[in-house]
Protein backbone atom coordinates (compact mmCIF):
# COMPACT_ATOMS: atom_id res chain seq x y z
CA UNK A 1 0.00 0.00 0.00
CA UNK A 2 1.40 3.60 -0.93
CA UNK A 3 2.61 5.51 2.04
CA UNK A 4 2.15 8.78 -0.19
CA UNK A 5 -1.31 8.10 -0.77
CA UNK A 6 -2.53 7.39 2.59
CA UNK A 7 -1.00 10.03 4.08
CA UNK A 8 -2.53 12.41 1.07
CA UNK A 9 -6.27 10.78 1.86
CA UNK A 10 -5.55 11.72 5.37
CA UNK A 11 -4.93 15.21 5.16
CA UNK A 12 -7.63 15.76 2.46
CA UNK A 13 -9.93 14.60 4.83
CA UNK A 14 -8.81 17.39 7.37
CA UNK A 15 -9.69 19.92 4.05
CA UNK A 16 -12.99 18.22 2.69
CA UNK A 17 -14.99 18.28 6.20
CA UNK A 18 -13.30 21.24 8.47
CA UNK A 19 -16.16 21.17 10.76
CA UNK A 20 -16.56 17.40 11.54
CA UNK A 21 -12.70 17.66 11.78
CA UNK A 22 -12.82 21.00 14.52
CA UNK A 23 -15.49 18.70 15.98
CA UNK A 24 -13.38 15.69 16.35
CA UNK A 25 -10.20 17.70 17.79
CA UNK A 26 -12.74 19.12 20.18
CA UNK A 27 -14.07 16.29 21.47
CA UNK A 28 -10.73 15.10 21.96
CA UNK A 29 -9.22 18.03 23.56
CA UNK A 30 -12.15 17.95 26.26
CA UNK A 31 -12.14 14.50 27.17
CA UNK A 32 -7.98 14.73 27.53
CA UNK A 33 -8.72 17.82 29.40
CA UNK A 34 -10.86 15.88 32.08
CA UNK A 35 -8.77 13.04 31.97
CA UNK A 36 -5.56 14.87 32.38
CA UNK A 37 -7.28 17.15 35.18
CA UNK A 38 -7.93 14.14 36.89
CA UNK A 39 -4.42 12.27 36.71
CA UNK A 40 -3.15 15.70 38.31
CA UNK A 41 -5.82 15.82 41.12
CA UNK A 42 -4.79 12.24 42.25
CA UNK A 43 -1.42 11.86 42.00
CA UNK A 44 -1.38 15.57 43.66
CA UNK A 45 -3.92 13.86 46.25
CA UNK A 46 -1.88 10.72 46.73
CA UNK A 47 1.36 13.42 47.17
CA UNK A 48 -0.14 14.99 49.78
CA UNK A 49 -1.06 12.13 51.58
CA UNK A 50 2.41 10.52 51.56
CA UNK A 51 3.67 14.34 52.54
CA UNK A 52 1.48 13.82 55.46
CA UNK A 53 2.66 10.54 56.78
CA UNK A 54 5.80 11.55 56.27
CA UNK A 55 5.66 14.33 59.12
CA UNK A 56 4.51 11.79 61.55
CA UNK A 57 7.08 10.87 63.83
CA UNK A 58 7.12 8.99 67.29
CA UNK A 59 8.98 11.30 70.26
CA UNK A 60 10.00 8.43 72.94
CA UNK A 61 10.33 10.21 76.43
CA UNK A 62 12.78 8.57 78.70
CA UNK A 63 12.95 8.32 82.57
CA UNK A 64 16.36 7.02 83.40
CA UNK A 65 19.93 8.02 83.11
CA UNK A 66 21.03 9.32 79.38
CA UNK A 67 23.89 6.80 79.72
CA UNK A 68 22.08 4.44 79.12
CA UNK A 69 20.60 5.89 75.45
CA UNK A 70 23.03 3.40 73.76
CA UNK A 71 21.09 0.39 74.95
CA UNK A 72 17.78 1.76 74.28
CA UNK A 73 18.14 2.98 70.84
CA UNK A 74 19.85 -0.38 70.02
CA UNK A 75 16.52 -1.59 71.09
CA UNK A 76 14.30 0.63 68.96
CA UNK A 77 16.42 0.13 65.98
CA UNK A 78 15.53 -3.66 66.01
CA UNK A 79 12.10 -3.45 66.16
CA UNK A 80 10.78 -4.20 62.64
CA UNK A 81 9.26 -0.51 60.93
CA UNK A 82 11.93 1.62 62.78
CA UNK A 83 13.94 3.56 59.81
CA UNK A 84 16.03 5.86 62.58
CA UNK A 85 16.40 7.06 65.93
CA UNK A 86 17.55 10.45 66.72
CA UNK A 87 18.56 10.89 70.35
CA UNK A 88 18.07 14.25 72.07
CA UNK A 89 19.49 14.78 75.52
CA UNK A 90 18.25 17.23 78.03
CA UNK A 91 20.43 19.93 76.84
CA UNK A 92 19.29 19.54 73.13
CA UNK A 93 15.49 19.73 74.21
CA UNK A 94 16.68 22.93 76.18
CA UNK A 95 18.08 24.14 73.25
CA UNK A 96 15.30 23.16 70.86
CA UNK A 97 12.91 24.71 73.52
CA UNK A 98 14.70 28.23 73.38
CA UNK A 99 14.74 28.17 69.82
CA UNK A 100 11.00 27.96 69.47
CA UNK A 101 10.01 30.09 72.57
CA UNK A 102 12.73 32.08 72.78
CA UNK A 103 13.01 31.56 76.72
CA UNK A 104 15.75 29.93 78.62
CA UNK A 105 14.14 27.00 80.43
CA UNK A 106 16.94 27.08 83.25
CA UNK A 107 16.43 30.46 83.55
CA UNK A 108 12.68 30.72 84.31
CA UNK A 109 12.49 27.20 86.16
CA UNK A 110 16.04 27.20 87.51
CA UNK A 111 16.22 23.60 86.83
CA UNK A 112 15.43 21.66 83.12
CA UNK A 113 12.73 19.09 83.42
CA UNK A 114 12.99 18.15 80.09
CA UNK A 115 13.57 14.76 79.34
CA UNK A 116 16.10 12.89 76.77
CA UNK A 117 14.05 11.59 74.14
CA UNK A 118 14.19 9.78 70.42
CA UNK A 119 13.03 10.89 67.75
CA UNK A 120 12.26 7.97 65.72
CA UNK A 121 10.94 7.60 62.18
CA UNK A 122 9.24 4.82 60.57
CA UNK A 123 9.60 2.82 57.21
CA UNK A 124 7.52 4.28 54.43
CA UNK A 125 5.30 0.96 54.57
CA UNK A 126 4.46 0.97 58.45
CA UNK A 127 3.09 4.99 58.15
CA UNK A 128 -0.37 3.70 58.84
CA UNK A 129 -2.20 3.91 62.32
CA UNK A 130 -2.83 0.57 62.97
CA UNK A 131 1.07 -0.55 62.02
CA UNK A 132 2.23 2.53 64.30
CA UNK A 133 0.62 1.98 66.80
CA UNK A 134 2.07 -1.74 67.30
CA UNK A 135 5.38 -0.47 66.66
CA UNK A 136 4.69 2.56 69.86
CA UNK A 137 3.25 0.05 71.83
CA UNK A 138 6.87 -2.19 71.71
CA UNK A 139 9.08 0.92 71.73
CA UNK A 140 6.89 1.39 75.59
CA UNK A 141 7.84 -1.71 76.32
CA UNK A 142 11.52 -1.34 76.35
CA UNK A 143 13.22 -0.40 79.97
CA UNK A 144 14.35 3.19 80.52
CA UNK A 145 10.72 3.92 77.78
CA UNK A 146 8.77 6.26 79.73
CA UNK A 147 6.34 7.54 77.29
CA UNK A 148 5.84 7.40 73.31
CA UNK A 149 3.88 10.27 71.78
CA UNK A 150 2.87 10.53 68.16
CA UNK A 151 0.05 12.23 66.24
CA UNK A 152 -2.07 9.07 66.02
CA UNK A 153 -5.62 10.83 65.40
CA UNK A 154 -4.00 12.40 61.94
CA UNK A 155 -2.79 9.03 61.39
CA UNK A 156 -6.34 7.47 61.97
CA UNK A 157 -7.89 10.61 59.74
CA UNK A 158 -5.25 9.83 56.90
CA UNK A 159 -6.10 6.01 57.12
CA UNK A 160 -10.11 6.77 56.63
CA UNK A 161 -10.20 9.79 54.50
CA UNK A 162 -7.38 8.09 51.96
CA UNK A 163 -9.32 4.75 51.49
CA UNK A 164 -12.46 6.36 50.94
CA UNK A 165 -11.01 8.69 48.20
CA UNK A 166 -9.35 5.88 46.79
CA UNK A 167 -12.38 4.10 45.86
CA UNK A 168 -14.25 7.05 44.98
CA UNK A 169 -11.60 8.17 42.48
CA UNK A 170 -11.40 4.78 41.02
CA UNK A 171 -15.13 4.83 40.28
CA UNK A 172 -15.05 8.62 39.04
CA UNK A 173 -11.79 7.80 36.74
CA UNK A 174 -13.05 4.49 35.60
CA UNK A 175 -16.63 6.50 34.62
CA UNK A 176 -14.74 9.30 33.28
CA UNK A 177 -12.80 6.76 31.06
CA UNK A 178 -16.20 5.53 30.09
CA UNK A 179 -17.78 8.73 28.93
CA UNK A 180 -14.63 10.40 27.25
CA UNK A 181 -14.13 7.18 25.12
CA UNK A 182 -17.65 7.15 24.26
CA UNK A 183 -18.03 10.89 22.78
CA UNK A 184 -15.13 10.44 21.06
CA UNK A 185 -15.90 7.55 19.15
CA UNK A 186 -19.50 8.84 18.81
CA UNK A 187 -18.44 12.29 17.36
CA UNK A 188 -15.84 10.68 15.15
CA UNK A 189 -18.43 7.95 13.75
CA UNK A 190 -20.29 11.22 13.18
CA UNK A 191 -17.43 12.70 10.81
CA UNK A 192 -16.61 9.51 9.41
CA UNK A 193 -20.66 9.11 8.27
CA UNK A 194 -20.19 12.10 5.78
CA UNK A 195 -18.01 10.26 4.20
CA UNK A 196 -20.12 7.14 3.70
CA UNK A 197 -20.95 7.58 0.08
CA UNK A 198 -17.32 7.56 -0.64
CA UNK A 199 -16.64 4.34 1.73
CA UNK A 200 -19.28 2.65 -0.86
CA UNK A 201 -17.93 3.57 -3.70
CA UNK A 202 -14.32 2.46 -2.84
CA UNK A 203 -16.00 -1.04 -1.81
CA UNK A 204 -17.80 -1.58 -5.48
CA UNK A 205 -14.64 -0.97 -6.68
CA UNK A 206 -12.78 -3.83 -4.87
CA UNK A 207 -10.90 -2.15 -2.09
CA UNK A 208 -10.06 -4.19 0.81
CA UNK A 209 -11.31 -3.03 4.38
CA UNK A 210 -8.20 -2.23 4.83
CA UNK A 211 -7.72 -0.18 2.34
CA UNK A 212 -10.56 1.93 3.28
CA UNK A 213 -9.55 2.12 7.28
CA UNK A 214 -6.57 3.18 7.32
CA UNK A 215 -6.35 6.77 5.82
CA UNK A 216 -9.29 7.27 8.14
CA UNK A 217 -7.04 6.20 11.07
CA UNK A 218 -3.99 7.92 10.25
CA UNK A 219 -6.43 11.22 10.11
CA UNK A 220 -7.55 10.29 13.75
CA UNK A 221 -4.03 9.82 14.69
CA UNK A 222 -3.43 13.49 13.41
CA UNK A 223 -6.65 14.87 15.20
CA UNK A 224 -5.47 12.87 18.22
CA UNK A 225 -2.01 14.53 18.28
CA UNK A 226 -3.80 18.22 17.58
CA UNK A 227 -6.16 17.30 20.09
CA UNK A 228 -3.58 16.50 23.13
CA UNK A 229 -1.46 19.25 22.32
CA UNK A 230 -4.80 21.79 22.48
CA UNK A 231 -5.45 19.94 25.94
CA UNK A 232 -1.96 20.18 26.94
CA UNK A 233 -2.07 23.78 26.15
CA UNK A 234 -5.17 24.03 28.59
CA UNK A 235 -4.32 21.81 31.71
CA UNK A 236 -0.73 23.93 31.62
CA UNK A 237 -2.37 26.96 31.38
CA UNK A 238 -5.01 26.53 33.89
CA UNK A 239 -2.33 24.42 36.57
CA UNK A 240 0.04 27.57 36.28
CA UNK A 241 -2.94 30.36 37.10
CA UNK A 242 -4.31 27.99 39.64
CA UNK A 243 -0.73 27.52 41.29
CA UNK A 244 -0.65 31.29 41.59
CA UNK A 245 -4.03 31.43 44.13
CA UNK A 246 -2.59 29.23 46.58
CA UNK A 247 -0.38 29.49 49.58
CA UNK A 248 3.61 28.56 48.82
CA UNK A 249 3.21 25.67 51.55
CA UNK A 250 0.82 23.79 49.17
CA UNK A 251 2.52 24.95 45.87
CA UNK A 252 5.78 23.33 47.02
CA UNK A 253 3.65 19.91 47.35
CA UNK A 254 1.16 20.28 43.81
CA UNK A 255 3.07 19.27 40.71
CA UNK A 256 2.61 17.78 37.12
CA UNK A 257 3.91 14.50 36.82
CA UNK A 258 6.64 14.22 34.81
CA UNK A 259 5.36 11.88 32.45
CA UNK A 260 2.14 13.81 32.30
CA UNK A 261 2.90 15.32 28.80
CA UNK A 262 3.91 11.91 27.13
CA UNK A 263 1.20 10.50 28.85
CA UNK A 264 -1.74 12.72 27.84
CA UNK A 265 -0.36 12.76 24.07
CA UNK A 266 -0.23 8.96 23.75
CA UNK A 267 -3.50 9.20 25.35
CA UNK A 268 -4.44 11.53 22.58
CA UNK A 269 -3.12 9.32 19.64
CA UNK A 270 -4.94 6.39 21.04
CA UNK A 271 -8.46 8.09 21.12
CA UNK A 272 -7.30 9.32 17.47
CA UNK A 273 -6.76 5.43 16.56
CA UNK A 274 -9.59 4.06 18.82
CA UNK A 275 -12.38 6.70 17.43
CA UNK A 276 -11.52 6.40 14.01
CA UNK A 277 -10.90 2.58 13.91
CA UNK A 278 -14.52 1.94 15.25
CA UNK A 279 -16.28 4.58 13.97
CA UNK A 280 -15.30 3.03 10.55
CA UNK A 281 -15.86 -0.49 11.26
CA UNK A 282 -19.86 0.42 11.26
CA UNK A 283 -19.88 1.40 7.52
CA UNK A 284 -17.51 -2.14 6.46
CA UNK A 285 -20.14 -4.09 7.66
Amino acid sequence: MNLKYLLKESLNGFQKAQLSVVASIFSIALALVLIGGYIIAQTNLNNLVSTLRNKVELEVFLNNSETEYKLIKTSIINIDGVSSAIFISKKEAADIFKKEFGEDINTVLEFNPLPASFRVTLEREFKESNKTAIIASKIKLIPGVDDVVYRKKLLEFIDSRSKFLTSVSLGVGGMLLLVSFGFVVNTIRLAIAGKRKAIETMRLVGATNSFIRLPFIIEGIFQGIIGSTVALGIIILCFYIFSKFISSEISNIIFLPTTFVTLILGLGIFLGWFGSYFGVRRFLK
